[in-house]
């Protein structure tokens, strides 16, 4: 079951060369003590659309009390450091949708 997403943003690392990661906010439907995380899958399927897909495990028995914490959950995925600068990318995590433009990069003037 795919994990509800309430945020994603696409921030740069301070690395040489910047490596990016989505930061992704969500939260768990039926609390903390029913819904917990499966995994993350990451899919390249061009050049400048990253596709992530978060999911989680649900207790399945309608018997099961759960707690009704609702905790949010702040994630980092990690997405490489294969982006061009003032390109741009689309990266969908879930059914969210974001557009990402790494800053051209910086250039040093040579010393004389």
């Amino acid at each position: 079951m795919e994990w509800e997403i309430d945020s994603v943003e696409v921030v740069p690392s301070e690395s040489a060369p910047p490596r990016y990661e989505a930061r992704v906010v969500s939260g768990t439907p039926r609390g903390r003590g029913c819904s917990q995380f499966n995994g993350c899958e990451i899919r390249r399927t061009e050049h400048y659309r990253i596709d992530v897909r978060i999911t989680r495990h649900e207790v399945a028995d309608p018997d099961v009390v759960c707690i009704a914490d609702f905790p949010i959950i702040e994630s980092a995925i990690p997405l490489g450091s294969d982006f061009e600068p003032g390109k741009e990318y689309a990266v969908s995590v879930n059914s969210t949708r974001r557009r990402h433009s790494p800053p051209p990069a910086h250039t040093v003037a040579p010393q004389p």
